[in-house]
């Protein structure tokens, strides 16, 4: 059964992310940084795509948007981290 999105921002948990403290969704297992700045969280951990970005291979990871630094990221590919 799928849960409402707001199932998911009601029940958080504290994590520090490279230094970042961060309340997310306690379903989320890993954050990345991709390419262009843009965080997110992932409940199974993401295959990075060659274009700069993650992607999640199997169907039942959910992707949740986190945040934005507002430039470019170079080390992209190992910004996966478990949280």
């Amino acid at each position: 059964m799928t849960q409402p999105a707001e199932f998911y921002y009601h029940n958080t948990k504290e994590v520090n992310y490279k230094g970042m403290p961060m309340v997310i969704p306690s379903v989320i297992n890993y954050i990345v940084i991709e390419q262009d700045g843009s965080i997110y969280g992932f409940t199974h951990e993401p295959e990075p795509d060659p274009e700069g970005f993650f992607y999640c291979a199997d169907p039942g990871n959910l992707m949740f948007p986190l945040g934005h630094f507002n430039t470019t990221i170079s080390n992209w590919d190992t910004s996966l981290e478990a949280v």
